[in-house]
């Protein structure tokens, strides 16, 4: 395996387990990925330790960024992955709130009825009482 080939696959398998993509039921595996370590510009396992499973694992996630497995398979890992953390950051982004350009009244009625007088500088939502 060359140097790019197993940084390329142990980059991606980190993304994949962190986004909780790939699942591990098996104590061995997750015991290996345990003492599977970077040493220098390398991943490999602790000295004393195996890391048998963990490169099996490092080449599945390797071979789920190559242009054949998407067409064999019809699926995108790195694509989906991407897409989801571009929705999830978009969800968590707050709204942007009130522009007053002069043309618009500037008092606001919520859902109870309550008026609400903004000012110069827009949106007063923080001095509202969350219920």
């Amino acid at each position: 395996m060359s140097k790019v080939v197993k940084k390329v696959g142990c980059l991606n398998l980190k993304t994949i387990i962190e986004e909780d993509k790939l699942i591990f039921n098996d104590y061995e595996i997750i015991s290996e990925l345990t003492t599977f370590i970077q040493k220098s510009n390398s991943f490999e396992a602790e000295e004393g330790c195996n890391d048998d499973l963990a490169m099996c694992l490092v080449i599945y996630a390797w071979l789920v960024a190559q242009d054949y497995f998407k067409e064999l398979t019809e699926q995108d890992v790195r694509k989906r992955l991407y897409e989801e953390q571009k929705n999830q950051i978009e969800q968590d982004m707050s709204p942007f709130g009130f522009i007053i350009d002069g043309r618009e009244s500037t008092s606001i009625v919520d859902k109870e009825g309550d008026v609400w007088q903004l000012d110069e500088y827009g949106d007063r939502s923080y001095m509202w009482e969350y219920r």
